[in-house]
């Protein structure tokens, strides 16, 4: 009797969303002597109060790549072992290339180990980048972290180049490359045998605990040595998103860009606190942790995004993350934790038909030439269809031989510009655990090639103009962004000082400066600090500073 009136009130519905328009649900209701649903609030994109300071909420791509990616529920129990199999693999490939090489050769390659120190890990994230370039090229299937093992030809060609530069020979270098690739094996192994172990994998993000006194003591010091006032506004708050006893960084500004990202490809508002987005949170600062490379994850300042935009069409990045991207789409490595905050997955899986579009990749030789080789692909297929497609490249002005060769060569180079050495600037690739716009000054000239089909550059010409307004929007100076100046072997000249003025009561240089000065170097030095540091130096320094912290607090409290 019931299935029978159900089936009348679905034929019923049925039959006024025909000749009426209305809502099927809402008739199904009404038709069963229930009543219609309330109005639901359409949810329109926010602009203001998302951390528009790092980003430009209100800008909407008119073009994008045609792409498969999808946003996948995160697995925060998964993502940490992923990152924990990174770094055995690490620490498995130090301790082969250590047999295989030796120490003093060792010491000479960009490899964080105990021989190292602190020559970052460039050779391991170079090598793994390379490597997932060549397996999409392929149409390989891998881990979307760890790099995939077992393969042979070009995808190692970066390794080698690095490896005979730093004086290896060349059956070392393929013996390292052998040894590194069985290394991968043994992690994707590991990673494959885990199971969900019974552990708290709820993600929860608050604001960073911090020590008071050190903190008010440091902050204020700070503002007192730029003659600012000792209550001046407090830098925004830093946060932590925590799973269990893992805990990751992340600034209040950079929280509310992600949410808002976040909400725009759910397409419904979200609450900070909701669970589903602290687990997808987690889980992309938890793989970009893991690959390291802040320095790959550079972006532009934000004048010279918008002298692109506004002179060159783009509003679409090719290289970027959920963490530095301009805008609210783009492509990035990740997508399978980068869909839920707008990425439209992998540049090299994605095609590009029609429009203007930034590319910033990682600055490795092997990647450049492969993503350049796909451009030329593209660009014959827009050529062919009359379509206007460009893309604007930003590479490091390397020897034509190394990378940008492959570019310069290309048959849709219409122009080609250079930036000199320290007179433009890049945001830090680690931004989001920094107080928002930072820059930091380029230590080599960089390239800006515009590749376009014949219908692009009729319309984005390439003009004196425009081409000497990028250059100086790349400076960063003329838009509010202050540079960070990178470290010079050159001893910068030497001005005389203006005569000193009279600084309010409140302003007055603390009289315990040199021990705050002090203090703050020994923080840093204790912050990078190797594990293996000897123990009687580390008790030494916590004595130290110890006294020093004292000194501080008595001074400004």
């Amino acid at each position: 009797m019931t299935d029978r009136r159900l089936r009348q009130a679905a034929q019923f519905a049925v039959q006024q969303h025909t000749t009426n328009g209305g809502d099927d649900i809402d008739s199904l209701l009404t038709a069963m002597g229930g009543t219609a649903r309330a109005a639901m609030p359409v949810w329109k994109p926010r602009y203001t109060g998302v951390g528009e300071a790092v980003w430009e909420p209100a800008i909407n791509a008119t073009q994008l790549p045609k792409s498969s990616a999808a946003a996948s529920a995160p697995s925060t129990a998964l993502e940490m072992r992923r990152g924990k199999a990174m770094r055995q693999l690490q620490a498995g490939i130090e301790k082969a290339l250590l047999s295989v090489l030796g120490a003093s050769l060792l010491s000479g390659l960009e490899l964080m180990s105990s021989v190292t120190l602190r020559n970052g890990n460039g050779l391991v994230e170079r090598w793994a980048m390379c490597r997932h370039a060549a397996a999409k090229r392929a149409s390989i299937a891998t881990d979307p972290l760890l790099p995939p093992a077992g393969m042979a030809g070009g995808d190692d060609a970066g390794l080698l180049d690095d490896l005979r530069s730093a004086g290896v020979s060349e059956d070392k270098a393929a013996e390292v490359a052998a040894v590194m690739s069985l290394e991968a094996s043994h992690a994707l192994n590991w990673l494959r045998r885990q199971r969900d172990e019974r552990q708290n994998t709820n993600a929860s993000v608050r604001e960073k605990p911090s020590d008071d006194a050190v903190a008010r003591a440091a902050a204020t010091a700070r503002r007192l040595a730029s003659g600012q006032s000792a209550k001046a506004a407090p830098p925004p708050p830093m946060l932590e998103v925590r799973v269990g006893k893992t805990s990751l960084s992340l600034s209040a500004t950079h929280r509310d860009k992600l949410l808002e990202l976040y909400c725009r490809v759910a397409g419904r508002q979200v609450a900070a606190d909701d669970a589903g987005f602290a687990r997808a949170l987690f889980c992309v600062l938890a793989r970009y942790e893991a690959i390291g490379g802040a320095g790959h994850q550079a972006a532009l300042n934000s004048g010279a995004f918008t002298l692109l935009r506004t002179h060159f069409g783009c509003e679409f990045e090719c290289f970027a993350s959920p963490l530095n991207c301009r805008y609210s789409r783009f492509c990035s490595a990740f997508p399978d934790v980068d869909a839920p905050f707008g990425s439209c997955g992998d540049f090299f899986s994605c095609a590009f038909t029609e429009g203007s579009y930034e590319a910033n990749p990682p600055f490795v030789p092997y990647l450049i030439d492969v993503m350049a080789a796909r451009m030329n692909q593209q660009l014959g297929a827009a050529e062919k269809a009359g379509r206007a497609l460009a893309f604007v490249v930003i590479v490091p002005n390397w020897r034509a031989e190394k990378a940008s060769g492959s570019l310069t060569a290309s048959p849709y180079a219409r122009r080609a510009l250079v930036a000199a050495n320290r007179q433009h600037s890049y945001h830090e690739g680690a931004q989001h655990r920094r107080p928002p716009n930072k820059l930091r000054v380029s230590t080599c000239d960089t390239s800006v090639f515009f590749l376009q089909t014949s219908a692009a550059a009729a319309k984005w010409p390439t003009t004196d103009e425009a081409c000497d307004a990028l250059l100086d929007a790349l400076s960063g100076g003329a838009h509010g962004e202050t540079a960070r100046p990178a470290p010079s072997a050159v001893a910068p000249a030497i001005t005389p000082e203006p005569a000193a003025k009279a600084l309010p009561p409140e302003a007055a240089p603390s009289p315990f400066a040199p021990a705050e000065s002090l203090y703050g170097a020994m923080l840093k030095r204790r912050r990078h600090a190797p594990d293996d540091m000897a123990p009687k130096r580390r008790r030494r320094e916590t004595a130290v500073s110890q006294s020093l912290r004292r000194s501080v607090s008595m001074a400004l409290f």
